[in-house]
């Protein structure tokens, strides 16, 4: 469509819009930001003994995001106009179609990002870890469930699949699919999980598109961090791999029969792990190859409305990013990446 047969003021307003969404963004990123090197001095100085422990840990890097940044996300972004998709159910079929979908586009987001992490430790000779896998094996279980699996994907979901989307869908549902998944991205602020969350960043959002349900996407959010991060962790936390390590590098060919009871002993106690791991690998490979399969069966059937406001194909891409909100968040979102890249 030729750019002079849409209105010039449309086309500003949407700047606009998209500004102040991404300045949203920008000030939620910074006040949690802000608000944990904050917390984590105050502790440091006054109170070291509670950085030991797991609660505060979890506390301090969550509670500056729940209790002040989403508020003032809200102030911002809420006033925003909305154009809300129609309701309708998805029964159980459905869901776990989009759950096997999600989880093989996870598992091929964390290969990449663990790819790419791996070839920047490589060329840069630094040992950047996985933070949240690292916490997450590290952490007291009732804390990790707590907040990854109920608490991160309320809040997750309203923000990104409800209040983003409603407020870019006039825009068209491509459009918001595909800028709440990039912001979703953006915000995990680390490439180890930059991919995996663009990648199930876009099935959740076409869920609540065709859907205009958040609980379905919060559902599919649960599961997903209790399926990849909550289950696999608790898994290896009962498994010494350093000491099953040590005493099969002490076994010789010709093993003795102290040696063969000593690596039973070691063995022994992680049995029922041992294959707790096993079956977990091979549902996790089932899943995946179904969840690739139902993704080519069903590509056809993915569609998406048109947009009610039509911006100018020419300009969207400088309507959207080009403007000051916009232009913060990919600052601030950056400097997040590489706070982690060189400082984690």
């Amino acid at each position: 469509m030729d750019s002079n047969l849409i209105p010039e003021s449309d086309v500003q307003a949407a700047g606009r819009r998209f500004s102040r969404l991404g300045g949203a963004v920008a000030a939620m990123c910074l006040i949690t930001l802000g608000g944990q090197i904050l917390f984590g001095w105050l502790a440091k100085t006054y109170a070291p003994h509670l950085l030991e422990t797991d609660w505060f840990n979890w506390v301090l890097t969550q509670a500056p995001m729940y209790l002040v940044a989403f508020p003032v996300f809200c102030i911002i972004a809420l006033p925003m106009p909305k154009s809300t998709p129609g309701e309708s159910s998805l029964n159980a079929g459905r869901w776990f179609t989009f759950l096997c979908i999600s989880i093989a586009i996870a598992y091929t987001g964390s290969a990449i990002g663990n790819s790419v992490m791996e070839t920047i430790n490589t060329i840069t000779g630094r040992k950047n870890v996985n933070i949240v896998s690292d916490t997450l094996l590290n952490s007291d279980f009732l804390a990790s469930f707590i907040v990854a699996v109920l608490l991160a994907p309320v809040f997750e979901e309203l923000i990104f699949r409800k209040i983003i989307i409603d407020r870019t869908r006039a825009y068209g549902e491509k459009t918001a699919i595909l800028l709440s998944a990039l912001i979703f991205a953006l915000f995990h602020g680390n490439l180890y999980q930059y991919f995996y969350a663009f990648g199930i960043g876009l099935v959740f959002g076409y869920v609540n598109l065709k859907t205009g349900r958040v609980i379905y996407t919060f559902l599919l959010n649960m599961t997903m961090n209790l399926v990849n991060g909550i289950v696999p962790s608790w898994i290896m936390k009962n498994i010494d791999l350093g000491r099953l390590q040590e005493v099969l590098e002490n076994l010789s060919d010709s093993a003795t029969e102290e040696q063969l009871k000593e690596l039973l002993a070691a063995i022994s106690p992680m049995v029922p792990y041992l294959i707790a791991l096993f079956v977990y690998g091979l549902l996790t490979m089932g899943a995946v190859a179904a969840g690739i399969a139902l993704l080519v069966i069903n590509r056809k059937k993915i569609s998406l409305a048109e947009p009610e406001i039509r911006l100018p194909r020419e300009r969207a891409v400088s309507t959207i990013f080009l403007n000051v909100g916009m232009i913060a968040m990919v600052a601030v979102c950056t400097a997040m990446f590489a706070l982690n890249l060189f400082l984690g």
